[in-house]
Protein backbone atom coordinates (compact mmCIF):
# COMPACT_ATOMS: atom_id res chain seq x y z
CA UNK A 1 0.00 0.00 0.00
CA UNK A 2 1.43 3.33 -1.10
CA UNK A 3 0.36 5.11 2.08
CA UNK A 4 2.47 2.81 4.26
CA UNK A 5 5.57 3.67 2.24
CA UNK A 6 4.80 7.39 2.45
CA UNK A 7 3.65 7.93 6.02
CA UNK A 8 4.19 4.69 7.91
CA UNK A 9 1.90 1.92 9.05
CA UNK A 10 0.42 3.59 12.14
CA UNK A 11 -0.51 6.84 10.38
CA UNK A 12 -1.90 4.86 7.45
CA UNK A 13 -4.15 2.90 9.81
CA UNK A 14 -5.29 6.15 11.47
CA UNK A 15 -6.05 7.70 8.09
CA UNK A 16 -8.02 4.69 6.86
CA UNK A 17 -9.98 4.31 10.10
CA UNK A 18 -10.93 7.99 10.18
CA UNK A 19 -11.33 8.88 6.51
CA UNK A 20 -11.49 5.64 4.52
CA UNK A 21 -14.10 5.80 1.78
CA UNK A 22 -14.24 9.59 1.70
CA UNK A 23 -12.71 12.13 -0.61
CA UNK A 24 -9.92 14.32 0.69
CA UNK A 25 -8.14 17.31 -0.75
CA UNK A 26 -4.42 17.67 -0.20
CA UNK A 27 -2.19 20.37 -1.60
CA UNK A 28 1.11 19.60 -3.24
CA UNK A 29 3.13 22.23 -1.40
CA UNK A 30 0.86 23.29 1.44
CA UNK A 31 -2.03 21.95 3.47
CA UNK A 32 -4.75 23.57 5.53
CA UNK A 33 -4.09 23.15 9.23
CA UNK A 34 -7.82 22.74 9.90
CA UNK A 35 -8.29 19.94 7.37
CA UNK A 36 -9.41 16.53 8.59
CA UNK A 37 -6.31 14.96 7.04
CA UNK A 38 -3.93 17.20 8.97
CA UNK A 39 -5.89 16.69 12.19
CA UNK A 40 -5.66 12.92 11.75
CA UNK A 41 -2.08 12.34 10.56
CA UNK A 42 -0.28 15.67 10.93
CA UNK A 43 0.94 18.33 8.55
CA UNK A 44 4.16 16.59 7.49
CA UNK A 45 2.43 13.33 6.56
CA UNK A 46 -0.32 15.21 4.70
CA UNK A 47 2.35 17.03 2.69
CA UNK A 48 4.02 13.71 1.85
CA UNK A 49 0.74 12.43 0.43
CA UNK A 50 0.10 15.68 -1.44
CA UNK A 51 3.56 15.66 -2.97
CA UNK A 52 3.32 12.02 -4.05
CA UNK A 53 -0.11 12.45 -5.66
CA UNK A 54 0.73 15.94 -7.03
CA UNK A 55 -2.03 17.48 -4.92
CA UNK A 56 -5.72 17.45 -5.64
CA UNK A 57 -8.79 15.56 -4.56
CA UNK A 58 -8.81 11.80 -4.24
CA UNK A 59 -10.63 9.00 -2.45
CA UNK A 60 -9.06 7.33 0.56
CA UNK A 61 -9.45 3.55 0.22
CA UNK A 62 -11.40 1.60 2.84
CA UNK A 63 -8.51 -0.80 3.37
CA UNK A 64 -10.56 -3.33 5.35
CA UNK A 65 -8.12 -6.21 4.78
CA UNK A 66 -5.14 -4.06 5.73
CA UNK A 67 -6.93 -2.74 8.82
CA UNK A 68 -8.08 -6.20 9.83
CA UNK A 69 -4.52 -7.48 9.78
CA UNK A 70 -3.16 -4.33 11.42
CA UNK A 71 -5.63 -4.42 14.30
CA UNK A 72 -5.05 -8.13 14.80
CA UNK A 73 -1.30 -7.52 15.02
CA UNK A 74 -2.03 -4.86 17.65
CA UNK A 75 -3.76 -7.54 19.76
CA UNK A 76 -7.40 -6.81 19.01
CA UNK A 77 -9.72 -9.83 19.01
CA UNK A 78 -11.62 -10.85 15.88
CA UNK A 79 -15.00 -9.84 17.35
CA UNK A 80 -13.69 -6.35 18.17
CA UNK A 81 -12.17 -5.98 14.70
CA UNK A 82 -15.45 -7.01 13.08
CA UNK A 83 -17.38 -4.42 15.09
CA UNK A 84 -14.80 -1.69 14.48
CA UNK A 85 -14.69 -2.26 10.71
CA UNK A 86 -18.40 -3.13 10.33
CA UNK A 87 -17.65 -6.47 8.70
CA UNK A 88 -18.53 -10.08 9.49
CA UNK A 89 -16.27 -11.97 11.89
CA UNK A 90 -15.82 -14.65 9.20
CA UNK A 91 -14.42 -11.96 6.91
CA UNK A 92 -11.95 -10.97 9.62
CA UNK A 93 -10.85 -14.59 9.96
CA UNK A 94 -10.43 -14.86 6.20
CA UNK A 95 -8.35 -11.68 6.11
CA UNK A 96 -6.00 -13.11 8.69
CA UNK A 97 -5.24 -16.28 6.75
CA UNK A 98 -1.89 -16.09 4.99
CA UNK A 99 -1.98 -15.90 1.22
CA UNK A 100 -1.71 -19.37 -0.25
CA UNK A 101 0.14 -19.21 -3.56
CA UNK A 102 -0.86 -21.66 -6.23
CA UNK A 103 -4.39 -22.27 -4.95
CA UNK A 104 -6.88 -21.42 -7.64
CA UNK A 105 -10.42 -20.36 -6.93
CA UNK A 106 -12.04 -19.25 -3.73
CA UNK A 107 -15.26 -20.16 -1.95
CA UNK A 108 -17.42 -19.04 -4.87
CA UNK A 109 -15.50 -21.29 -7.28
CA UNK A 110 -15.93 -24.21 -4.91
CA UNK A 111 -19.70 -23.65 -4.69
CA UNK A 112 -20.00 -23.57 -8.48
CA UNK A 113 -18.18 -26.92 -8.70
CA UNK A 114 -20.42 -28.46 -6.03
CA UNK A 115 -23.58 -27.37 -7.79
CA UNK A 116 -22.32 -28.15 -11.28
CA UNK A 117 -22.33 -24.58 -12.53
Amino acid sequence: MVFVDLIGIDKTASLLLALGGSQIQVGRHRVYKNSSVVKEIGEEAALEIGEYFCGGVFKVPLGKKFLSRYLSAKGMKQQEIARTLHIDVATVARHQKPFQAGKAGGPSSQKRREYGR
